[in-house]
């Protein structure tokens, strides 16, 4: 008579095996959640400074619309505010603008530079017709400080 060879315990070391694992494959997923948790907050940071920098941006716009001298007038290197004063955008001189929840904004007028008759803020002949804003959104993140930048130039070419 054949006899089976002793496998007593065998099926412990494969349960215990099987748990490792499983343990590994399970922590190697709760790593990549946590990172992937991080990577949809810090998405969310700065969707949220891309789209205050563009809210500004398009408020300075509209006060050009309104009356080009209300942003030809203002003084460089000056940091601003964008508020609405009885329906009407305006610009006022301030220092960065706290918005909540850890973001501050501030917006820079500049005149406008030519260099060969291209735009170029790198250049030496003043364009008085043109003005390049800046609008910078400021955040800390995770104990580093983050910002958004927005430039645009705006000119006044019908000459009014």
């Amino acid at each position: 008579m054949k006899r089976w060879p002793d496998h007593s315990g065998n099926l412990m070391v494969e349960v215990l095996i099987s748990i490792a694992v499983l343990m590994l494959f399970s922590l190697g997923l709760s790593n990549l959640a946590i990172a992937n948790g991080r990577a949809v907050d810090q998405s969310a940071a700065v969707t949220r400074a891309v789209n205050y920098a563009r809210q500004t941006m398009e408020q300075v716009v509209a006060i050009k619309h309104q009356d080009w001298h209300d942003l030809a007038d203002m003084a460089p290197a000056a940091n601003y505010r964008v508020t609405n004063i009885s329906g009407s955008w305006q610009l006022q001189a301030a220092p960065a603008e706290d918005l909540g929840e850890g973001y501050q904004r501030r917006i820079a007028i500049d005149e406008g530079r030519r260099r060969s008759g291209q735009l170029d803020q790198a250049g030496s002949d003043p364009d008085p017709l043109t003005r390049f804003v800046t609008v910078t959104v400021e955040w800390v993140e995770d104990g580093v400080n983050k910002n958004y930048v927005l430039h645009t130039y705006l000119t006044n070419w019908k000459g009014q």
